[in-house]
């Protein structure tokens, strides 16, 4: 019997509006709606059946068995989405703030460059890194690279140049990560080429080590004692005596060669309010041979402080500055 002649026809049109209302809502991932319909569809079912006994409800029938198991089905699947979306959205939100690091930095340690290679960049929009990125090159070309260059070949000490090299090695890094992490970008492989080339010019880490200690050589070659001021045998033998104490406290094993006064006369110190007498120092450059080492050290300023004893001055109290070496035919 077709529908439209039934005398349950008004409940069956009912009964198909409420399906399509159903079906449209799990369309858009309306769950408790369309499962809202699911009861109400059941009654209906059995009012229609109650009203015309002689309408074949099964077509109805399968239609809301169809519904209830898309319920369920689009649930699972929706539910599934949702969750893998979500794991996306924070795994893109973690990569997102090491990537942001990128923008203000021109250095990278090993391990941070290793961390930045192993995100998972695959759905995020890098143009926006890339772009950022881009604007440093001409800095970087035109400043970091000249001045970073001017450090590691100027500076005559090894361990200085070292540390220099290896601030340029993360910045070369720092670029060929960026590289890898951004491959379209010109700007950015000219960078790196210009740090690769430069690494290619100094010879690598051995390469610093021989120019600096080239350099060294030369320096320590011309490297003079500060000359005397003025001659003072009283004076010179005072701070004699500090430095020999001095030697005596630190255990040192060596001979003294020279010393040479940087100031003409003794300064006097005195109390800020009531100018009376506290003391007085002065200053010489000396020269001593390390008798373990064979070499010759020069303190290029060393200090002696005398107390005032209200008839006089105590003995001196040497101060030293580091120990810097010189060529033992050098001492004036």
């Amino acid at each position: 019997m077709d529908a439209q002649n039934s005398r349950a026809k008004i409940l069956i049109n009912a009964f198909e509006k409420q399906i399509e209302v159903a079906n449209k809502a799990l369309e858009q991932n309306k769950f408790k709606t369309a499962e809202g319909k699911v009861s109400a569809l059941e009654r209906s079912l059995v009012s229609i059946k109650k009203k015309d006994p002689s309408f074949d409800t099964s077509s109805l029938q399968q239609k809301l068995n169809d519904l209830k198991e898309r319920c369920g089905a689009n649930r699972d699947e929706t539910l599934t989405k949702r969750s893998n979306d979500k794991e996306q959205y924070y795994a893109n939100v973690k990569s997102k703030d090491q990537l942001d690091g990128i923008r203000y930095t021109r250095g990278l340690s090993e391990e941070e460059a290793n961390q930045l290679l192993a995100l998972d960049i695959s759905t995020i929009d890098m143009s926006e890194y890339q772009t950022s990125i881009e604007k440093q090159v001409d800095e970087t070309l035109n400043k970091d690279l000249p001045n970073i260059k001017a450090r590691i070949t100027e500076v005559p000490i090894v361990q200085e140049a070292l540390i220099y090299y290896n601030k340029f090695v993360s910045q070369k890094r720092y670029w060929q990560t960026v590289s890898k992490l951004m491959p379209n970008s010109d700007l950015i492989k000219k960078a790196l080429s210009k740090y690769e080339a430069l690494d290619a010019e100094l010879g690598g880490e051995a390469g610093v080590k021989s120019s600096a200690k080239a350099q060294y050589t030369e320096y320590l070659k011309n490297k003079k004692m500060p000359k005397a001021v003025v001659k003072d045998a009283a004076a010179e033998s005072i701070i004699k005596k500090a430095y020999e104490d001095e030697g005596r406290r630190q255990g040192y094993n060596r001979t003294l060669k020279k010393i040479n006064l940087l100031e003409s006369d003794w300064t006097i110190l005195t109390k800020k309010y009531t100018g009376a007498i506290v003391g007085r120092k002065r200053s010489a450059a000396i020269a001593f041979k390390d008798n373990k080492t064979g070499e010759c050290i020069l303190y290029r300023f060393f200090e002696v402080y005398q107390q005032y004893t209200g008839s006089g001055y105590g003995n001196g109290k040497g101060t030293s500055t580091n120990q810097e070496p010189i060529p033992c035919e050098n001492i004036n």
